[in-house]
């Protein structure tokens, strides 16, 4: 089964850092402990920045505001037992 899904991520900095976070994911060996942007799946009805606001609480615990959506498409696949996934 293959499945097609939308993604947002984003990046806060905050005194010069960056915040990243470290992806646990043992089902998907080539995604399990990297680093990567906060953020997630837009839910069926969710705008990307409501969708960037509840991932960011959900992931870091942080309430943030979305300031600028930059239009950037990325496809990365990610192989599972149950299929491949394209992101």
């Amino acid at each position: 089964m293959n499945k097609q899904i939308t993604v947002i991520v984003g990046c806060l900095i905050h005194e010069g850092k960056v915040l990243l976070i470290q992806r646990n994911e043992k089902e998907c060996p080539e995604a399990h402990l990297k680093w990567e942007l906060p953020g997630g799946k837009i839910d069926f009805g969710e705008t990307p920045e409501e969708a960037l606001v509840r991932e960011f609480l959900e992931e870091t615990g942080r309430l943030v505001r979305v300031v600028n959506l930059l239009p950037e498409v990325r496809t990365i696949y990610w192989d599972y037992e149950w299929g491949r996934q394209q992101t």
